[in-house]
């Protein structure tokens, strides 16, 4: 028995790592391999938000206020049309909230040629500029942050108060610009609009609409 076991090991084959050239590590990964980076740990990647809604415009946000904001900010791009560098903020934040989807339109592009009359080339070219000073990309940021924003802003436009905007280089953060005297008003109705996202985050009930 002793010797059969010793034939079965012996004839199991032995598979050895060739001479050829070895497949090489991207260079950070060899870097690190080799002790000589340092271990950078990324963002972990934020869930998309659940939303029930057969039809939702933008993820998170009432179609009404997805609605009233992208009216709202329609009609400031269409006043700013002869001026370049007061447009090209606002076409950034186009690009930023995917404003076309309040309005079921297909894109960008389709956005300003129809709404603003401006070549589509043109307008992206100055939304280009504002991203690059803000150090923020030409598409659309989170789902999280984009809801946050628009619900907001719908509740400062139903005030007539204020306005959000996005903190340059971070793109996470967002930052309110109130008048002392409609601070709490406008602070009160903001939290109404998000009751329901923070809701979600509980897991306390279905978002309301």
């Amino acid at each position: 028995m002793a010797t059969r076991r010793k034939k079965e090991r012996e004839e199991v084959p032995v598979v050895r790592r060739g001479d050829g050239p070895r497949r090489r590590l991207a260079p950070d990964l060899e870097a690190l391999a080799r002790g000589d980076a340092d271990f950078v740990r990324s963002r972990p990647p934020r869930p998309r938000l659940q939303d029930p809604r057969p039809v939702a415009l933008v993820p998170g946000v009432a179609n009404r206020d997805a609605r009233l904001v992208f009216e709202a900010r329609v009609e400031a791009m269409q006043a700013l049309r002869e001026d370049d560098a007061a447009l090209g903020p606002l076409l950034a934040e186009c690009l930023w909230l995917g404003l076309w989807r309040g309005r079921s339109v297909t894109g960008f592009d389709a956005l300003v040629e129809e709404m603003l009359e401006l070549p589509a080339d043109h307008a992206r070219g100055l939304a280009e500029v504002a991203c690059r000073a803000a150090n923020l990309p030409p598409e659309p940021l989170t789902e999280e942050l984009v809801a946050v924003w628009m619900r907001a802003e719908a509740a400062l436009l139903e005030l007539g108060e204020g306005r959000v905007f996005v903190h340059p280089v971070d793109g996470d953060t967002l930052g309110l610009r109130l008048s002392v005297g409609s601070a709490s008003t406008a602070l009160e109705a903001i939290g109404r609009k998000m009751a329901p996202l923070a809701s979600d985050r509980r897991g306390d009930r279905p978002r309301d609409r």
